[in-house]
């Protein structure tokens, strides 16, 4: 998917929250900081914090259980998580690669645990009364996904009392995300299908385990857990992530039954099945998200449980990691510190880690390129190409996410002459410092940029039935923009990529599978000086956090004390600086 630059380059490639380097040579200050990651979460006020009303009391902890199918993750620790004496599930440098560590810290870990899925959560059932049942069966089928099929069969639905504080086993276990019983029990049935899409994945009630790796030793686990562990492919596929990352909606009419269009709330894995990433010779879900090397790029071999110990068992390889890197390290770096709220207890050092972690895979996302640079007549047109390096749209997954570009030139004592996309306090705003991106305003899919108050964001926003945006996932019937870069070939004339297809875009000839290319025309540019272009990403949009605060619940009121103004600066994805030719 390279391309050839065109001019000076500086490339520095993110997806995460890490603000990156620049080319130091340029005689003017950085545009974004460079140094370290966003600050914690809270720290002196917000629009959003301090809101009147009953806050969501702590999470109930963590504790033990079992199901007739299903077991909390401590469980599984007992044998696959490292152990000071032995070198088991450790890389060759004896660092910790276990399991259970790695997705400890992971948002599969604390996917029940989220107070932003909480918060909205709450939000769609206050929307929808009498909707219940529909609400919480959809929305925790994979972020409470072991207490909602062992619900399922016993004809019951997890309400958001016993998600959040229930005393049950089936609530305990569901508090316990996507917990390793629950993945490893998945049956390979329509994997990949539109059956198993919006968790429509198979668990029997046979107990078996599947894992990558052929003849496992089964005893310990039977003995231990009443598990029999099984190799089978299916664990490397991609559609085993589909299941849950391939949610499709329907909007809910009067009475809370589902009435609207098929809506694509999400397709990480079907942008992924209609581009070059998953013909052969490509990567799947797993090889980018569960690593099989460790922290300096070496393949991981190693003993994959403490038990049966004696050099009883050998070394396995590939090892994928379980770390399931992904674009959100907000809300890891929010969890450290809420904690104790949270009711889990990984360390905070833990949830950094990863977070870090998450900023160092996510700067392999994008690339920024000068595309072309001309003098005509009195002004100056400058040609920025964003590349998607992934294998899926970019941004991906839930749609309050975004990204934008923050351009700006300047003369040769650092003068700001010309600028669009500055930010502050997260949000977009123009020349004169005026919001543009209010709760209600969709910025238009632009391919040329002249004016000060505009502003190329790629963001998907849905549609309500009546034509606006939606404040409710369950309003929505489609999108009234998704401009968000395709990966790289990216087949619209596949039918799977229906639901996909890019809305607002059908002007821009440029915007094409992997790339999408922005022109500025800068009126009387100086005859010297720097063009310095920046990309940005945000987990949350801030009109997300305004739409949650006009009628908030507990939930919701906690969560917006949890995000203070310095999490809502934007990450920095790539960036480059040239002299003005």
């Amino acid at each position: 998917m390279s391309r050839a630059s065109l001019g000076l380059l500086l490339l520095v490639v993110a997806t995460g929250f890490i603000a990156c380097g620049r080319d130091r040579s340029q005689p003017v200050e950085p545009l974004e900081p460079v140094d370290g990651g966003l600050p914690p979460s809270g720290g002196g006020t917000s629009p959003w914090q301090g809101l009147p009303g009953a806050r969501l009391e702590p999470l109930a902890a963590a504790s033990s259980a079992r199901t007739e199918r299903f077991m909390t993750s401590d469980e599984c620790a007992v044998c696959h998580a490292a152990s000071a004496g032995s070198s088991a599930l450790r890389d060759d440098k004896g660092r910790d690669v276990s399991p259970s560590s790695s997705w400890r810290g992971s948002m599969m870990g604390l996917a029940a645990r989220d107070p932003y899925y909480l918060a909205v959560l709450e939000h769609e059932l206050s929307a929808h009364p009498g909707a219940e049942s529909t609400v919480m069966s959809t929305c925790t089928r994979c972020h409470a996904p072991a207490a909602n099929v062992e619900l399922q069969a016993a004809g019951k639905v997890l309400s958001f009392t016993d998600l959040t504080r229930g005393p049950s086993n089936e609530s305990v276990v569901g508090r316990d995300g996507v917990t390793c019983s629950l993945c490893h029990q998945i049956q390979p049935t329509n994997l990949g299908t539109a059956a198993s899409f919006t968790g429509g994945y198979v668990v029997d009630t046979s107990r078996t385990i599947f894992g990558p790796h052929e003849s496992p030793f089964s005893m310990p686990m039977q003995q231990q857990v009443g598990y029999t562990p099984v190799a089978s492919a299916h664990t490397r596929d991609s559609g085993l992530c589909g299941s849950c990352h391939t949610v499709v909606t329907h909007s809910l009419d009067a009475t809370g039954a589902p009435a609207g269009p098929d809506t694509l709330e999400q397709g990480p894995f079907v942008e992924w099945s209609v581009s070059s990433f998953a013909k052969p010779g490509g990567k799947s879900c797993q090889d980018c998200h569960m690593p099989t090397v460790d922290d300096d790029g070496a393949a991981i071999s190693t003993v994959l449980s403490l038990r049966p110990g004696g050099n009883r068992l050998s070394k396995r390889s590939p090892f994928g990691r379980h770390t399931f890197v992904g674009a959100n390290g907000l809300m890891l770096r929010v969890l450290a510190n809420e904690r104790t709220w949270a009711g889990f207890d990984a360390p905070p050092e833990l949830l950094f880690a990863e977070a870090n972690r998450a900023d160092a895979s996510l700067r392999t996302a994008a690339r920024l390129v000068v595309a072309g640079t001309e003098r005509s007549g009195s002004e100056l047109i400058v040609r920025i190409r964003v590349d998607n390096l992934t294998g899926h749209k970019l941004p991906t997954a839930y749609p309050s996410r975004r990204m934008w570009l923050h351009f700006r030139v300047t003369d040769e004592a650092g003068l700001v002459v010309f600028e669009s996309g500055g930010h502050r306090g997260g949000r977009i705003v123009d020349g004169a410092g005026v919001i543009l991106d209010g709760k209600d305003a969709v910025l238009p899919h632009l391919s040329e940029i002249s004016q000060r108050s505009e502003v190329q964001v790629w963001e998907a926003i849905m549609r309500s039935a009546e034509g606006k945006a939606a404040g409710n996932l369950l309003d929505a019937t489609g999108y009234l923009k998704d401009d968000r870069v395709l990966p790289d070939g990216f087949d619209r004339a596949d039918s799977r990529s229906t639901l996909a297809h890019p809305v607002g875009t059908e002007n821009d000839a440029d915007f094409v599978p992997a790339s999408d290319t922005v022109s500025y025309r800068v009126a009387t540019p100086p005859a010297r000086g720097t063009i310095e272009v920046v990309l940005l990403y945000q987990t949350i949009r801030p009109s997300e956090l305004e739409q949650l605060a006009v009628h908030p619940g507990p939930a919701a009121l906690r969560f917006l004390d949890m995000i203070g103004p310095n999490a809502m600066e934007p990450a920095v994805l790539a960036t480059l600086a040239v002299p003005i030719p």
